[in-house]
């Protein structure tokens, strides 16, 4: 299975600095199959399932918004728009703003709960163990991270969040990791007839070929994420055939498309 990682990486020029506000690109603050990195990679694991599947969808949120793009000279101006907004959700970001790797996680770290100042991929390890919301794992393969992990290089460098994860080990025991959504009133995950209910938060590695079926019904790019076009498709196929256009895809959408 395929990892991805979400991350704040350049700007629209390729630079680290003194763009645009925004995602120009939609490459700013985007996901990516997961790598290895050069450095090495240091990982840390949320300590439970909540704090993993909020990690993961604060990464995702940010991802999907175009008003979030990247530069380090204007990092925190992310995370003074989520604490003027009252929520630490990126899909409620409706002003360009910026951010840069580490200061992404934070804004993750803050929306499940854990509330963390400042830091940089220099110190972010003994930051984030320092909350005792996290545990420090051996890096040994791609396939071995779970959906909400952080990894950070070993030496000031680059910071990412899993968005889908590979094994997808539970950070407290050998078992296979399961979504615990809802995440609030306005997102919405469950099961039925042992197959996944989807929508724009639930971009996890149990979700992605439920998501590939979806996003195959209602003729969009099949690339197993639920982000903004799946979620607008989810929508104008719902109006389409006289149901609620919420982009969940739940008991009565979900009926309608398969059974």
């Amino acid at each position: 299975m395929t990892v991805i990682f979400a991350s704040a990486r350049q700007d629209e020029r390729g630079k680290y600095s003194g763009g645009k506000a925004g995602d120009q690109t939609r490459k700013e603050v985007s996901t990516q199959t997961g790598y290895i990195h050069k450095k090495g990679w240091v990982v840390l694991r949320p300590k439970t399932q909540a704090i993993a599947d909020k990690m993961a969808y604060a990464a995702q949120a940010a991802c999907d918004n175009n008003k979030i793009g990247y530069d380090q000279g204007q990092r925190n101006t992310l995370i003074n728009e989520l604490v003027r907004l009252g929520t630490y959700d990126p899909a409620k970001v409706t002003k360009k703003v910026e951010c840069d790797c580490s200061s992404l996680v934070r804004v993750c770290c803050c929306y499940a709960g854990v509330k963390v100042g400042d830091f940089n991929t220099s110190n972010e390890a003994s930051v984030l163990t320092a909350t005792g919301q996290f545990k420090k794992v051996t890096f040994t393969s791609l396939a071995e991270l779970c959906n909400g992990d952080v990894v950070v290089t070993k030496t000031k460098g680059h910071t990412c969040v899993v968005v889908s994860g590979g094994k997808g080990i539970s950070a407290s025991s050998s078992k296979s990791r399961k979504s615990s959504f809802p995440l609030s009133s306005s997102h919405y995950y469950g099961k039925a007839n042992g197959s996944s209910y989807c929508h724009s938060g639930s971009n996890n590695s149990n979700d992605r070929s439920n998501i590939k079926r979806i996003q195959k019904v209602v003729d969009t790019d099949q690339d197993g994420l639920f982000g903004k076009n799946t979620d607008a498709a989810v929508r104008k196929y719902q109006k389409k055939n006289g149901l609620t256009a919420d982009g969940k895809v739940g008991k009565n959408t979900w009926a309608k498309m398969f059974e």
